[in-house]
């Protein structure tokens, strides 16, 4: 054995065995490549150098819990999987959702429309984001390529346009516009984007983006460097506003670091609502802004560069701001506190509406909330609909609610798969009835397979 082990070897032995070994690692990558792409080229071969190449992630998985399921679903035992009736079994309301999903059946991002009158799924899309990231290369910065698989890339608030295309992204990652097959049309790859998607009077989009650091400047490339993007259908991106430099520029860089420790997403910009029309308290154009991470919620001008108004709390930790009527605003708050033994929602999420008028904050569905054991420590929304109506969103808590003025609840979906796991959601939207009636005889149309 000690002979076989420290015996002498030709050199050309070894290099004959490194060229093998190269054109082995070579075609070994290219199975997977091809396998990723969606080839079933090799058959078994590759599935097999597939499965070998998705050990680490196999690995990581293991240690890690997997973030798309809900490991404390054990509160939503009795209620029943998908959609269902609120304990009055009340008649369905008017309107759509478009119901952004993880689809543990299928092991990938759904998007549904759905009419809440009467629970229907008039169409869905299954968008593949091997299809649609293609041609992006890797982006270190504040990025999360690792979940840019089909099993774990979460559509997070899609848009639906009138052609029956979405306007989808990742929670940060590149912007694409589809068409209604989920093809994609054009693709935003320069930067990164995430969180809400809004609209505003004039048909762009307002979004949460990431600009990659410019050479010289003084933050690392690891610095979130939130900024406003307004982007149009055609995928022209025709405005870049840097919080940062709003902060800079209104003296208030202590709202970026409180305390002395440098942190890389001091802001967390998470949602951007545009202001319509005209209101006694802003104008048309404005722009709601709200930032996780000091728990503040602002009023911005982009056309003078002004901060009209800013609150920070009593709403902490928020994902979600509204505009109700000329002079109210609601703020969906996670209510989340971390005692120095980890982030946790203190007993349960809150809207909370600010009158502008008054000053006041209320809580109309606190009540309801507590009843019903509503939370989720990160992302989630709402919205209140016509009539009175809240919908509400547990995005890791995988559970759509749908509250009337009185606190009881008309309708709910439990995103419940087959193997009794209850996955995430990604930021469903209300859509109202006209639009959804339109948006339906559209893609009664669609034919995908032609």
């Amino acid at each position: 054995m000690k002979r076989f082990l420290f015996a002498r070897i030709e050199a050309w032995v070894l290099c004959v065995f490194a060229l093998i070994g190269l054109l082995g690692l070579i075609a070994f990558g290219g199975l997977v490549l091809l396998r990723e792409r969606g080839s079933s080229f090799a058959g078994g071969v590759g599935a097999a150098a597939h499965a070998l190449a998705e050990l680490p992630l196999v690995f990581k998985r293991l240690r890690d819990p997997d973030s798309r399921i809900n490991h404390y679903a054990k509160r939503f035992d009795a209620i029943p999987s998908g959609w269902s009736f609120g304990d009055a079994g009340a008649p369905g309301l008017d309107g759509y959702v478009l119901l952004s999903r993880i689809d543990g059946d299928l092991q990938r991002q759904s998007i549904e429309l759905v009419s809440l009158s009467d629970m229907k799924t008039h169409y869905t899309w299954l968008p593949d984001v091997n299809e649609l990231m293609a041609d992006v290369d890797p982006i270190p910065q504040r990025s999360e390529n690792e979940r840019w698989t089909l099993s774990h890339f979460q559509t997070l608030h899609p848009f639906v346009n009138a052609d029956g295309g979405l306007i989808l992204k990742d929670n940060y990652s590149p912007m694409v516009r589809t068409d209604a097959c989920s093809h994609p049309m054009w693709l935003l790859a320069d930067r990164i984007y995430s969180h809400s998607t809004e609209v505003d009077a004039n048909g762009d989009f307002w979004v949460p983006a990431h600009p990659p650091q410019e050479p010289d400047s003084r933050w690392p490339a690891s610095y979130a460097n939130d900024s406003l993007d307004r982007v149009t259908l055609d995928g022209k991106r025709v405005e870049s506003i840097s919080l940062t430099k709003v902060f800079t520029d209104h003296d208030l860089l202590g709202k970026l670091f409180p305390i002395l420790t440098y942190y890389d997403d001091p802001l967390h910009l998470n949602d951007i609502q545009p202001v319509l029309e005209d209101g006694p308290f802003w104008k048309k154009g404005d722009l709601f802004v709200n930032l996780r991470g000091p728990s503040m919620v602002m009023l911005y001008r982009p056309s003078t560069n002004e901060i009209i108004w800013m609150k920070e709390g009593p709403w902490l930790k928020q994902h979600d701001v509204d505009i109700l009527d000329d002079h109210r605003i609601s703020v969906f708050s996670n209510n989340v506190r971390d005692y120095g033994k980890g982030t946790r929602v203190e007993e349960v999420v809150d809207v909370m509406i600010y009158d502008f008028s008054t000053g006041e904050v209320t809580r109309p569905w606190r009540d309801a909330f507590l009843k019903y054991d509503v939370e989720t420590t990160f992302a989630g929304l709402s919205e209140v609909l016509p009539g009175g109506n809240l919908m509400v969103e547990e995005t890791f808590g995988g559970r759509l609610l749908i509250f009337d003025k009185d606190g009881n609840i008309v309708q709910q979906y439990l995103n419940r798969a087959g193997d009794g796991q209850v996955y995430a959601m990604a930021w469903t939207r209300y859509i109202e009835p006209s639009v959804g009636d339109a948006l339906v005889k559209v893609l009664e149309k669609v034919n995908c397979n032609g």
